[in-house]
């Protein structure tokens, strides 16, 4: 198996998360905190509620844990630390409110939010832009991002 550098991401995404075009006109509201976010709905493959987590030893702290949803490990990333750069006091382990499971990793990423709202028409800016706040963490090595902050 041949060595990674620490640029190397351990999963790439496909090109596109969605050919549907009615997909990409909508968006999820999620919400961290006080504030509400849009998620695109392409990015979106489902959403699973109060899922018990495992910590990762020695993992960045955007890696809030491992879930196991429906048979399949799923690397479950701090929404709120991402984007606010907050840190939030967790155990080895706990249960995370509710997860979206994003659609450019078949499942196996997701990010850990309060709750889920509506699905709506896209009609603002303040659209996530999901692959720039997820790639640099599934990135090997220890190098620092400042995305979101």
């Amino acid at each position: 198996m041949p060595a990674s550098d620490s640029t190397t991401p351990l999963l790439e995404p496909p090109a596109e998360p969605s050919t549907d075009e009615t997909l990409g006109l909508q968006v999820l509201e999620i919400q961290v905190g006080a504030r509400w976010w849009r998620l695109p709905l392409g990015e979106v493959l489902s959403v699973a509620r109060q899922v018990p987590l495992v910590g990762v030893p020695d993992a960045v702290d955007e890696v809030l844990g491992l879930a196991n949803v429906r048979g399949t490990l799923v690397t479950v990333l701090d929404f709120e630390r991402i984007v606010t750069g907050s840190v939030i006091p967790r155990d080895v382990t706990m249960e995370a409110a509710s997860i979206v499971l994003l659609s450019r990793w078949d499942g196996r990423v997701a990010l850990a939010v309060d709750r889920c709202g509506q699905v709506l028409p896209h009609d603002a800016d303040d659209v996530v832009d999901v692959p720039a706040i997820v790639m640099p963490w599934l990135a090997t090595g220890n190098e620092e991002h400042e995305v979101g902050r």
